[in-house]
């Protein structure tokens, strides 16, 4: 198996990480990218660049072959579509795709998908093809110049999951393991999609810290000085009770997804070996090796030497003044204004949508998640807050109405496959 088997791709959005998509596959060989965007792109040159050297495959550059607003006007013989948007989107994408003949499809990769994306993809798409889940996008990507559709990328992570809606068996994902392991990422496949999807560090991070009232204050009212993301209170959010939910969300959403037989994430080990590790005199390996068997209360001890152990970088080299790198000052986004609108960031957005999903496949399923159920809530009340100052933001109707749809459809496909239901 060669990685030219991947030869004509088309890429649903652009933002920097699509665009880092598309110069890692021309370098694996791809003789064809097309991009599908909302927005009207003024280059068809990408380049991307890195910060650190061991990575030669993620820079270079990229021509974008085909290039259109609507899919349908495109020439559909790709072998692999790769969802660059928001999870979010995949409903409409897929929709969309189906309008398509697609002679060729062999695979749709989905690089950022939420918990039961796998299955509402493959619910929807009427056509024979593998539908791979990534556990997450595999670096930190931006635009350094959106007009010349530049990108840097600054980090890698050392390791993701992958997830096929075909098993593990799938000549896509070994294929697809190939070119990550010749980038230098380790990428271990899962049982199923569901598992991979359900490895993904903001999952359990991003609704605990951005969906209490300290930043929901912050995003829809906030004035002055920016507070940070991830702080102390009260420069941010960290207290005891962001990683006591933290604990509570994840014992949660383990107990969902062991109804269709996903093994428990060692939510701590996944953290700190899998993501960013804290040196051991501060997160000492005995409580990341019994985590798993502690008590509640030990378990959000152990969450919160983590974060205030990644309060500054403690590999960095501190200045003249011993200080080390900051790494916690990154700021918390407010709402903003675009055109008429207002604009809620990704982050919490995208994190609401993503853990009502789950309240509702919880419900669909007979399982209480008090906690999901009252980070969700706590959002809902801001954003109907924000609309009695006149400051209309999202229909939360209409998006509940679109998550319920997205949970039958996912229930239904999980149930067909037989996946623990």
């Amino acid at each position: 198996m060669n990685t030219h088997e991947i030869k004509k791709v088309l890429l649903a959005g652009m933002g920097p990480a699509a665009a880092q998509i598309a110069v890692l596959l021309t370098n694996s060989g791809v003789e064809q990218v097309d991009v599908v965007s909302r927005t009207k792109l003024k280059s068809r040159e990408i380049t991307a660049k890195i910060t650190k050297s061991e990575f030669p495959m993620l820079q270079g550059k990229a021509s974008i072959s085909e290039l259109d607003t609507e899919m349908t006007r495109l020439n559909d013989d790709w072998d692999t579509i790769i969802y660059c948007t928001p999870n979010s989107a995949y409903a409409d994408l897929t929709r969309k795709l189906n309008e398509c003949d697609c002679p060729h499809l062999k695979r749709i990769i989905l690089l950022s998908p939420g918990i039961g994306d796998n299955a509402l993809v493959k619910r929807l798409l009427h056509k024979k093809a593998d539908v791979i889940s990534l556990s997450t996008y595999f670096a930190a990507t931006k635009w350094q110049d959106y007009e010349t559709l530049t990108t840097i990328t600054k980090n890698v992570k050392n390791k993701i999951y992958l997830g096929s809606s075909e098993g593990k068996v799938s000549d896509s994902i070994l294929m697809l393991k190939k070119i990550f392991t010749q980038v230098g990422i380790h990428a271990e496949v899962t049982e199923n999609a569901l598992t991979s999807e359900s490895r993904s560090i903001t999952t359990y991070v991003h609704p605990p810290f951005f969906m209490n009232s300290f930043a929901l204050n912050e995003i829809f009212f906030g004035s002055g000085p920016y507070k940070s993301m991830y702080k102390v209170y009260p420069e941010g959010p960290l207290t005891p009770q962001v990683t006591r939910d933290m604990v509570l969300l994840w014992k949660e959403i383990t107990e969902l997804l062991s109804t269709f037989g996903v093994n428990p994430l060692e939510l701590i080990r996944f953290l700190n070996d899998d993501n960013y590790p804290v040196p051991e005199y501060l997160l000492p390996r005995e409580l990341i090796d019994g985590f798993m068997t502690m008590s509640q209360k030990e378990q959000e001890y152990a969450l919160f030497v983590r974060y205030t152990g990644l309060l500054i970088d403690p590999f960095s080299s501190p200045d003249q003044n011993g200080h080390y790198f900051d790494f916690s000052r990154v700021p918390l986004n407010r709402i903003f204004k675009q055109g008429e609108d207002w604009i809620i960031p990704r982050i919490p957005l995208e994190d609401y949508m993503k853990v009502k999903r789950l309240v509702m496949l919880g419900e669909a399923l007979e399982m209480e998640m008090p906690t999901a159920q009252r980070l969700t809530q706590t959002f809902e009340k801001y954003v109907s807050q924000a609309k009695l100052k006149n400051i209309s933001t999202i229909d939360l109707e209409h998006m509940y109405n679109q998550l319920i749809q997205e949970t039958a459809l996912i229930y239904q496909q999980l149930h067909q496959r037989g996946i623990g239901v």
